[in-house]
Parts: structure tokens; C-alpha cells; sequence
């Protein structure tokens, strides 16, 4: 058997003094740039919900639509038709030190949970893969604290 010695207080105050120094908005805004990019891809291009399967097949007369706007290339459900909900999709503050993704208008926003709800998966929840670009930016950041 051993024993350890650790003086609490010091610990205490040198781990209360690197929570001090974390920057909130900094690392929010980090992962939603990190995330952002990779749920559009997903969403749009890939055409996959948050579970990694697809969101759905497009109806052979809303494929006539999407051929009059050029956007054929498929049944694979994207969520682009007119491409307003996904060039709205952008970084937005959600508290005077916090952000997370979302749209710049409420139409957009109102979409977004309509397809949800139509599709019956939440589609842009993040993914496993985005959450691990989070976790990612986190252990990153945390490390950054710890060696200052």
C-alpha cells in the first residue's frame, strides 16, 4: 500500500482558475463551424437523416418538379429544391455566449421541423459522426486550457 498526498485547495483553485479562462462562446462557435458544413453535406448531398439512413425516395410526379428547376439526379430525398433552406443554414447565436446551427428565417426553421415530423427521424439532429467532430473540438479545447 501507498499514499498519496494531494493538497485540495491548491487543485481546487488551479482547476477553478482554467474554468475561468473558458470561453463559452468560443468553443460553441467552434463546433458549430466544425458541425455545420458535414450536416449540410449530409443532409443535402448525401441525403441521410441523423441515423446515417436515408431520409426517403422522392415521388415520380415531384420528380417532374425538380427536373423544371434542374434538380434532378435521383428519387434520393436531399431537402433542396429552390436550395433556400440550405444556403439559409448558418451559425447562429442562441445566447449572448452560446451558438449552435440554424436558419435565418422562420420559414426555413419551420421546414426543417415539418420534414422531421413528415419523415419521422430526426434529420437535422447531428449525426454520430458530427457529434464526434464535437467531441473532437472539445478534447482539443480542453487541452488547450490545461497546457496554458
Amino acid at each position: 500500500m501507498f499514499a498519496v498526498n494531494i493538497n485540495i485547495e491548491s487543485l481546487a483553485q488551479s482547476l477553478t482558475s482554467k474554468l475561468e479562462g473558458l470561453d463559452y462562446g468560443r468553443l460553441t462557435r467552434e463546433i458549430a463551424y466544425g458541425v455545420k458544413d458535414k450536416m449540410q453535406k449530409r443532409i443535402h448531398v448525401e441525403g441521410k437523416n441523423s441515423q446515417g439512413q436515408e431520409i426517403g425516395k422522392y415521388s415520380l410526379p415531384y420528380l417532374h418538379q425538380r427536373a423544371k428547376h434542374r434538380r434532378g439526379g435521383g428519387q434520393k430525398v436531399i431537402l433542396s429544391l429552390t436550395r433556400e433552406m440550405e444556403n439559409d443554414c448558418q451559425v447562429v447565436p442562441l445566447t449572448e455566449k452560446s451558438y449552435g446551427i440554424g436558419f435565418g428565417n422562420r420559414h426555413n426553421f419551420d421546414k426543417m421541423k415539418w420534414n422531421n415530423k413528415r419523415y419521422g427521424i430526426p434529420i437535422f439532429a447531428m449525426s454520430e459522426e458530427e457529434k464526434k467532430v464535437m467531441r473532437d473540438i472539445i478534447q482539443r479545447y480542453v487541452k488547450e486550457l490545461q497546457s496554458s
